[in-house]
């Protein structure tokens, strides 16, 4: 135990910044993974707004024949893919978007689906 004249020893000095070291190093890898989640919660959120809006344009496009079946907007790549018209519903047919996200060192897909009118031909 130091008296009032001596201080710390050595021993209990790298002690205390043994431990201070352990700490930081505990936060600064929450803080690291806590970047990343939010990295990557932005791409999910910025895909599905894409897919929401490449849904929207193809369920109410006049022409299905002009519509983009793939492009690239804002690092986000996206399809569209036409369903074939169903038996039961002949004028009907599934309309599906899919944007590829990647972000933090991960990559995923966002999909939606609607279903659309086809007038026949």
């Amino acid at each position: 135990m130091p008296s009032k004249d001596q201080g710390f020893t050595l021993v209990e000095a790298i002690a205390a910044l043994s431990l201070a070291a352990l700490a930081a190093a505990g936060l600064m890898s929450t803080l690291g993974t806590s970047r990343a989640r939010t990295v990557e919660a932005e791409a999910r959120m910025l895909a599905l707004a894409e897919a929401q809006h490449r849904l929207a344009g193809a369920l109410t496009a006049t022409s299905l024949n002009e519509l983009p079946r793939r492009g690239e907007a804002d690092g986000l790549l996206w399809t569209i893919t036409l369903g074939s018209k169903g038996d039961p519903y002949p004028n009907v047919a599934r309309v599906t978007v899919g944007v590829t996200w990647t972000a933090a060192g991960r990559h995923g897909v966002m999909t939606l689906s609607g279903y659309r009118f086809v007038p026949d031909a």
